[in-house]
């Protein structure tokens, strides 16, 4: 029996890094689907050294990162975000998709990135994920 799917689900977010993911790739080799990860704090790592962590998760189709504040508190430009995630099919070979959820509240959002097999970027979006509560519309309402 293999592990395919590795979910984070912690306030404190581990950092996607070649250390980590080092130690992901020999605690589970098959990964296909891992969440919970925090891309922001490492871009810069993760852009210069792509060769170090690529041969780790060879069969990553999946990815799912977080960061706990709005990409603005976070001191990441959605610009850099972009970038890194345009890099991601260098690092993980097979991936298809990768989703990227920052911030809560109005600042909430999410911006999901897919691939084509040559590795190039075939769709791009960015969505709010801000809803107003009930009571907050029925008071604009009024």
């Amino acid at each position: 029996m293999s592990v395919h799917t590795l979910s984070f689900h912690d306030v404190s977010y581990a950092l996607l890094n070649a250390d980590y993911l080092s130690w992901i790739g020999r605690t589970f080799p098959n990964i296909t689907k891992l969440e919970g990860l925090r891309i922001s704090p490492s871009i810069t790592a993760l852009l210069s050294q792509p060769e170090t962590i690529e041969k780790h998760l060879p069969n990553l189709k999946k990815l799912l990162m977080v960061t706990e504040k709005s990409l603005r508190q976070d001191d990441v430009s959605a610009d850099d975000l972009k970038r890194a995630m345009r890099r991601l099919p260098c690092i993980f070979p097979s991936i298809e998709m990768c989703i990227q959820h920052s911030g809560c509240g109005e600042d909430a959002c999410k911006m999901t990135m897919a691939y084509g097999e040559d590795g190039r970027v075939v769709d791009l979006k960015v969505e709010s994920l801000y809803t107003p509560s009930l009571s907050l519309l029925n008071l604009m309402m009024m």
